[in-house]
């Protein structure tokens, strides 16, 4: 599992760290998540369950902008990056988009 040559304690530390490194998934209610689903602001995006989904919410939300259409799909682009956050390229993307 860990590094190699670490004893345990060190190991676990070290994944700790790691860990730590991790950005969350900020809220619902921040601004940015009604700008990608609306389009407003675009993301090169690496995770391509997220590249193909956001597609699909920015052209439902062109075409029905109603405010309970645009919060379904930051409901769904929220879930998407919350359930796969540990990933590394959901961690970019987090980042490309909240800095």
């Amino acid at each position: 599992m860990g590094q190699p040559g670490l004893p345990p304690e060190m190991q676990h530390r070290a994944a700790a760290q790691r860990k730590e490194a991790n950005m969350d998934v900020p809220s619902k209610s921040n601004k940015a998540w009604v700008d990608i689903v609306t389009g407003k602001k675009t993301f090169q995006l690496k995770f391509l369950a997220a590249k193909i989904l956001l597609g699909r919410l920015t052209r439902s939300v062109k075409e029905d902008p109603s405010p309970e259409n645009v919060s379904s799909s930051i409901d769904q682009i929220y879930a998407i990056f919350a359930n796969n956050v540990n990933m590394p390229s959901v961690q970019d993307d987090l980042k490309t988009i909240f800095g």
